[in-house]
């Protein structure tokens, strides 16, 4: 895949972006602005909060910056929040909360999705899914995914690992540590199908995946895992920085492997780990990291997150393109789903789940020389490709080892 396709999706998003704002800018306002309201259900406290603070800013700069800059006429987004502490039960008691409120789009974290994916197809109304699983794209439904889920994540990483990366060892063992949920689980059993087809070139040791949200007692797997060449994690945070750490104690040497959610959490890791302990440490991201490339959505992020951002934004989000990339991603496809919507109907209020499903079934993307992007009424991924990311101690930064790959089965 060429490398240069997500410099090229960036900016075909900029130049809409910029389009419909020249637009905007030219008219003037007819008529008084309605509210539509689009909800966050995601953790914003417990265990996984952390995790999702970054984005949490940067969705609602991204909003902000719809509302100044390219404004859906007629209408002003405003974010409602429920805090689902990544339980599925709150997660249900959220989404029926915000519903009551009328929201007409919402985002949401892995667990909820999971739990809620019969339940919005009942209802007929779409979820955005910041990272989903398997089990959610089997059956199509109302859940959509930006990125490959964390099962196909992990198989386009080794499809790269087979068959571009210079460093490949014969034959690599390999294993996933985590928790023993949705992206645990997705990643297990992405590695370990994706090694059974292809056993030629790789032997699959094992998972080890205990309870969430455990964060010690790591012993067990360590000791399973301690022979692996590549250990994909499928634990983030405090759960990751002492399996690392325990791991490296006992001197074993298998590189670790992570997926973009490690960067709300990579000092963490530096802090608890050390840096030599991280070395060579792999990511597979589905966004790319501005650190490492420069692509011209990142410009644009930067320049937004200065704009738009309170001073504890701009803190937080600087250098973090890992959780911030998603969450803009997100937040833009759906004020593209709803400035469509709102041509569809005289009043936004009149805005339905279908109505919005419809639209994105058969909104595309369409760039000279690549294929088309976008969601269809069977794939519920828009962005089926990956990218890997090394970490050297000595620079203390990623570098690109690699170009695009077109994740398997699309």
């Amino acid at each position: 895949m060429n490398r240069r396709l997500v410099k090229v999706v960036s900016l075909v998003l900029v130049i809409s972006l910029l389009v419909v704002s020249s637009l905007v800018g030219c008219g003037t306002k007819e008529t008084e602005e309605t509210t539509v309201y689009v909800g966050l259900l995601l953790p914003f406290t417990g265990p996984a909060a952390s995790g999702y603070q970054n984005g949490i800013a940067m969705y609602n700069v991204a909003i902000d910056y719809v509302n100044n800059e390219t404004a859906i006429p007629g209408v002003k987004v405003e974010i409602l929040t429920y805090d689902d502490k990544l339980d599925a039960g709150l997660a249900v008691q959220g989404y029926e909360w915000l519903k009551e409120q009328g929201v007409k789009l919402i985002m949401t974290d892995t667990v909820a999705a999971q739990t809620l994916a019969s339940t919005v197809a009942e209802d007929k109304f779409p979820l955005t899914c910041v990272a989903g699983t398997k089990v959610l794209i089997d059956n199509p439904g109302y859940v959509f995914c930006v990125p490959p889920t964390y099962y196909q994540a992990v198989q386009g990483f080794l499809k790269w690992l087979e068959t571009a990366w210079p460093s490949y060892p014969t034959k690599p063992k390999i294993g996933v540590f985590g928790w023993q949920m949705t992206w645990g689980i997705d990643f297990s059993n992405g590695a370990q199908d994706y090694c059974a087809a292809h056993s030629d070139n790789f032997t699959w040791v094992g998972s080890y995946l205990a309870p969430y949200p455990q964060t010690t007692a790591w012993s067990a797997g360590v000791e399973q895992l301690k022979d692996c060449d590549y250990i994909i994690c499928g634990a983030f945070g405090g759960g990751a920085a002492t399996f690392i750490t325990e791991y490296r104690n006992k001197e074993y040497d298998g590189k670790f492997v992570g997926h973009d959610p490690w960067g709300a959490f990579w000092e963490t890791y530096v802090d608890s780990c050390g840096k030599t302990a991280l070395d060579e440490t792999l990511i597979m991201s589905n966004y790319g990291y501005y650190l490492a490339d420069s692509y011209a959505i990142d410009d644009v992020l930067k320049r937004i997150v200065v704009t738009y951002g309170t001073q504890q934004q701009r803190d937080l989000l600087a250098g973090s393109s890992w959780s911030v990339n998603p969450t803009f991603m997100v937040a833009y496809s759906q004020m593209e789903l709803l400035r469509e919507a709102v041509k569809s109907v005289e009043d936004p209020a009149d805005i339905t789940g279908e109505l919005l499903y419809n639209i994105t079934i058969t909104q595309q993307l369409n760039i000279e020389g690549f294929p088309t992007l976008g969601y269809s009424a069977t794939n519920r991924v828009l962005l089926p490709f990956t990218r890997v990311y090394e970490y050297s101690s000595i620079a203390d930064n990623f570098h690109m080892v690699g170009d695009w790959v077109r994740i398997p089965g699309f």
